[in-house]
């Protein structure tokens, strides 16, 4: 890594990885210079805004959708390798999403490649962003995987670090992080993609996530989402340390849609990840806490929405049990979307 400090650093200052102190704390956060995807590397990814003058069709629809209309994303964590399967619960999302997040975690298992499973979901009419991890691929497999993507004419990249080899359950092997989360940004925005990036304002060192974000800002990403860092007002505590050193750029929340007070904890646990107090003890209390919540979500949503230089929201959701293949994942999240759309801003 070099544009650090991730995500994963420990409110003692460790790192998640490894038993020792995150070499970014004591050092001033890095800065963008696009010399940083130079060196070792004189072709790299074809700069298609160079080329063609901007983002391509897929990039510049979802940009004109963001300016335009307040969005709700949400996970789409299906872990069948089916296409059929894919693409029919893609169809019962398209009305209700502005678009869904196709992940890469670790624990998922053997999935479709981020480009094939983006045309099938695209073609049932719902709109991509395809998270991208530097975890598995080194910078010539994600460039061949950008340009896929391109051609499949994604709504966006989410360009992440990805998570380390100790947060795996089963998946034993090597991680590379050939690039980080900021490089990789760079590499979509140079290929025509519209670019997201995350950020975890509750992580340490707390006063430099917005110093982070803008650095990411430089090297192309446009929109971000924002973890989950304990309700609304810590969102807009970000929002204006980002406004205090002039970093604009769209702000989509994740929400939370905890389903049990055992997922609670097990949320609280990752570093930089708040649970609000309140939740988990209305999820212990409760005969029946998955509709407490989706009813907190719900709630955020319209919170969330009050926020200037919000622009709309993501549902991740968590503690759902005996769901194989992410259907039911999907489609409850599908379900809270148009709740939130039914029930205003």
């Amino acid at each position: 890594m070099v544009f650090g400090p991730c995500g994963g650093v420990r409110e003692d200052a460790q790192c998640e990885a490894q038993d020792a102190r995150c070499g970014f704390i004591d050092a001033p956060t890095p800065l963008w210079s696009p010399s940083a995807l130079a060196a070792g590397h004189p072709d790299g990814l074809r700069d298609l805004r160079a080329d063609t003058g901007g983002q391509h069709a897929g990039a510049i629809r979802f940009a004109e959708r963001l300016r335009s209309e307040w969005v709700v994303t949400a996970d789409l964590m299906l872990r069948a390798t089916d296409s059929s399967v894919v693409a029919d619960t893609s169809a019962r999302l398209a009305s209700v999403l502005s678009a869904a997040v196709l992940g890469e975690l670790a624990t998922a298992g053997p999935t479709l490649a981020p480009a094939h499973r983006a045309a099938l979901i695209q073609a049932s009419g719902l709109n991509v962003i395809s998270a991208l991890t530097c975890r598995d691929r080194n910078r010539v497999a994600l460039e061949g995987e950008l340009a896929a993507l391109a051609d499949v004419q994604v709504a966006a990249v989410l360009a992440l670090t990805g998570d380390y080899p100790t947060r795996r359950d089963k998946d034993t092997s090597a991680a590379v992080f050939d690039l980080d989360s900021t490089r990789l940004a760079a590499l979509a925005h140079r290929g025509g993609h519209l670019v997201a990036v995350a950020e975890q304002p509750a992580a340490h060192p707390v006063a430099r996530r917005a110093e982070r974000l803008r650095q990411k800002l430089n090297a192309g990403a446009e929109m971000c989402l924002v973890n989950m860092c304990g309700g609304a007002d810590a969102v807009a505590r970000f929002r204006e340390d980002l406004e205090m050193i002039g970093a604009e750029i769209p702000l989509i929340p994740v929400i939370p849609v905890v389903l049990s007070a055992a997922a609670a904890d097990g949320l609280s646990t990752l570093p930089g990840t708040v649970v609000e107090p309140s939740l988990r003890e209305q999820l212990s209390r409760a005969s029946q806490p998955e509709q407490v919540g989706i009813k907190y979500a719900v709630s955020l949503a319209h919170e969330l929405a009050a926020i200037s230089g919000v622009a709309g929201v993501h549902l991740s959701v968590f503690g759902m049990s005996d769901d194989p293949t992410g259907v039911r994942a999907s489609l409850l999240l599908a379900d809270i979307a148009h709740r939130i759309r039914m029930e205003g801003r």
